[in-house]
């Protein structure tokens, strides 16, 4: 076990046993897994090329997003 595990499991440990909330309990796991398919950055890109202050952004995360797909 390296040095960053013998600190990191337990503050991991305490938060598992003593924050819970049995609506995000319900919801992250969802969006973990949009997350994990990549389906979350491409709905933020879309939202954000929607408004003119952040299309410059939106297109930019677009063509990251295109760039690491190829």
């Amino acid at each position: 076990m390296n040095f960053l595990n013998s600190y990191e499991i337990p503050i991991l440990d305490f938060i598992a046993e003593h924050f819970h909330c049995g609506f995000l309990d319900t919801v992250l796991p969802y969006i973990t897994s949009m997350a994990d398919t990549g389906l979350i950055w491409i709905i933020t890109a879309v939202v954000m090329l929607c408004f003119r202050k952040t299309r410059k952004a939106g297109c930019m995360m677009g063509l990251a997003l295109i760039m690491g797909l190829v």
